[in-house]
């Protein structure tokens, strides 16, 4: 069973390789610094709202591409 969704490092990674990125051109995008990419795409970190827009826009993909689906341990 799905309840929630949680931002997706693997998907931000490969919607950046798809749109021909570095990590340091989209941190420039976004306003961001690059290690705040590399913590984003390895799940060290989680975007603000703000960040996950700034990406968005960025990126020219939905808030949903950036999210997956967590599983509900109670459900399972």
């Amino acid at each position: 069973m799905y309840r929630d969704r949680e931002f997706s490092g693997p998907s931000l990674r490969a919607l950046r390789l798809a749109a021909g990125l570095q990590q340091e051109e989209l941190a420039l995008l976004i306003g961001r610094g690059a290690p705040m990419i590399v913590s984003l795409e390895t799940g060290h970190a989680n975007p603000s709202l703000k960040t996950l827009t700034r990406l968005v826009d960025a990126l020219g993909c939905e808030i949903d591409d950036l999210l997956e689906p967590t599983v509900d341990p109670v459900g399972v």
